[in-house]
């Protein structure tokens, strides 16, 4: 059985952070219960340098000037528990300084400027990342997974002086090797996780490591967790991927789309279901103003919208996007005809397909039961074929038996 690496824990999971712990000062000031202090030191860092502490998705949470070598950055984190970096504007660049586990509480940080490496305290999250990347085969199986490649390139490309006998006998004992250090990984990462229900960054681990525990075994890790666990940043993130992974199971060909509704833009309410009543068969467009992908399609699906409309083809257009004024400038500009409608601010059909990308095609009959999904990034697998091009006017054809177009 072989497994991506990339699966079981991203690189930042697998990076040891290492550097000498310089003195810095800690005294306590009074902070509320939701609020985070983290004071640091950089060996080397100018004075009156401007940093930033920022998210993963690179949002600026906190902005500080240093004193000298020393910096503090102070806030509030409205959902306990999730990695940051360090971002400094120099007169050479703008430096980054590696994830750091903030938690609402003192910590510190400490380093030596151009070397991207921090030690962490008062982190319980930062330490728990820090002890599993300590015990866990992770590196040791990458490094298997390289060895192996490189044979593969070997056996691929072998000539007369390649002995390809001995490789795939070393290849075979690097497998078995690997499948053992595996098996230990996940033994040992489900030991952790059941003496370490209250950790914050149980959540995080079990999102990056879903490849090692099977998306099946998601659910009951996540029950396992405390409520302190479930209720930070990155519990309700691994809650919405566990309800993502729960919808593929629902959404497959032959099951009735849930009747929701969409708002016109004139302010009326449609469902699907009576939209798609009135035809045999029904395109969900969803798609955005500011999605070039989307609109470069209109011109295609307006042709087949005017082909196949009299034979029972029907598209409506479920736009995302966020102000209305711009959905109704584009429908003005694109001059489509069919029936539109905004999924609002709650992306109701956006969140029950689990659709990441777009744009995303939905076909339904007049019962509206499921025909066909594709979208190009969702945990709901694709179904039915491709819904773009020659091959959705060959489906539309086939499916409502018309000759001779």
């Amino acid at each position: 059985m072989e497994f991506k690496l990339e699966n079981m824990m991203n690189s930042r999971c697998i990076v040891i952070l290492v550097a000498l712990l310089f003195g810095i000062s800690t005294h306590n000031k009074a902070q509320t219960k939701d609020e985070f202090i983290l004071r640091g030191e950089l060996r080397g860092l100018p004075d009156k340098t401007k940093l930033y502490l920022i998210t993963q998705e690179k949002d600026t949470v906190a902005g500080t000037i240093s004193n000298g070598e020393q910096f503090s950055f102070k806030g509030t984190l409205l959902k306990n528990g999730r990695f940051h970096f360090i971002r400094m504007d120099t007169s050479v660049s703008k430096l980054f300084y590696g994830e750091i586990f903030i938690v609402n509480g003192d910590m510190t940080a400490s380093g030596v400027l151009n070397q991207r490496q921090l030690v962490i305290t008062g982190s319980k999250g930062q330490d728990d990342l820090n002890y599993l990347i300590s015990k866990m085969a992770f590196v040791k199986i990458k490094q298997i997974d390289k060895q192996l490649e490189s044979m593969n390139t070997q056996l691929d490309n072998r000539g007369k002086n390649v002995d390809s006998t001995q490789i795939k006998i070393e290849k075979n004992r690097l497998l078995v090797k690997r499948e053992q250090l595996f098996e230990d990984c996940k033994k040992m990462a489900l030991e952790w996780l059941t003496d370490n229900p209250a950790s914050l960054y149980a959540p995080y681990f079990i999102i990056q490591c879903k490849g090692l525990f099977g998306s099946k075994a998601m659910g009951k890790l996540y029950d396992q967790l405390s409520a302190q666990a479930k209720n930070s940043y990155y519990g309700d993130k691994l809650k919405k991927e566990i309800m993502s992974l729960n919808l593929s199971l629902l959404i497959q060909e032959g099951a009735l789309i849930n009747n929701f509704s969409i708002t016109t833009p004139e302010g009326n309410q449609l469902l699907i279901h009576d939209i798609a009543a009135k035809s045999k068969l029904t395109l969900i467009d969803c798609w955005a103003s500011w999605c070039g992908p989307c609109r470069q399609e209109i011109p295609e699906l307006k042709k087949l919208y005017n082909t196949y409309n009299k034979n029972g083809f029907n598209i409506v257009g479920i736009s995302s996007d966020n102000k209305e004024n711009d959905w109704k400038k584009a429908l003005a500009e694109d001059g489509t005809p069919w029936i539109h409608g905004i999924d609002g601010k709650n992306k109701t059909v956006l969140h029950m397909f689990d659709i990441r990308a777009i744009p995303a095609y939905i076909l339904i009959d007049d019962e509206g039961r499921l025909i066909a999904f594709d979208c190009p990034l969702s945990n709901v697998p694709l179904f039915g074929g491709r819904l773009r091009g020659n091959d959705l006017e060959n489906k539309i054809k086939n499916l409502l038996n018309v000759k001779g177009k």
